[in-house]
């Protein structure tokens, strides 16, 4: 076996616990108390991992937005584009799209230097069943929005 498929089969290994996990957190994978069996749709192993993903990358483009608004940023809020640009954001977010999911920034409308982040499943029901909402204030909302924008009236996505 070469290292290339030693390393590939380790990292499956590594998905499969950690989208476990989350589903297990989540409630989602059980017995329909939570997560997407509320609403009778199966998580595959896949959305399981994209949504836990799209949770990180919601975070990682939290952070590189505040350290870009911190460093100066002529105090507007950058696109994410901009952000992996300017090198705050991994190239990996290069087209907004990663692991199953868009994601987007947008300014907040009424509040200087504060912002809100979004994440749709790129196909919804393959890639990805919930979306996710980051609030101007840091919270993370979520809800399977059938392909569409989460908002600050979802609940949160953690407990």
């Amino acid at each position: 076996m070469s290292i290339m498929t030693k390393n590939f089969t380790s990292l499956l290994k590594v998905l499969y616990f950690i989208s476990l996990a989350f589903c297990l957190y989540t409630s989602g994978c059980g017995s329909g108390t939570g997560g997407n069996q509320d609403k009778g749709k199966a998580s595959s192993p896949i959305i399981v991992a994209n949504e836990s993903a799209a949770l990180r990358n919601l975070r990682a483009i939290e952070q590189a937005e505040t350290a870009y608004l911190s460093a100066g940023g002529g105090g507007e809020v950058a696109s994410i584009n901009e952000l992996e640009e300017s090198k705050f954001l991994s190239p990996a977010f290069a087209g907004e799209t990663l692991d199953g999911y868009k994601f987007s920034v947008k300014p907040h409308p009424r509040v200087s230097a504060a912002f809100t982040i979004s994440a749709i499943p790129a196909t919804y029901g393959q890639s990805g069943i919930n979306s996710y909402f980051r609030d101007a204030y840091g919270t993370i909302h979520k809800a399977d929005k059938e392909g569409k924008e989460a908002t600050a009236s979802d609940p949160s996505a953690l407990p």
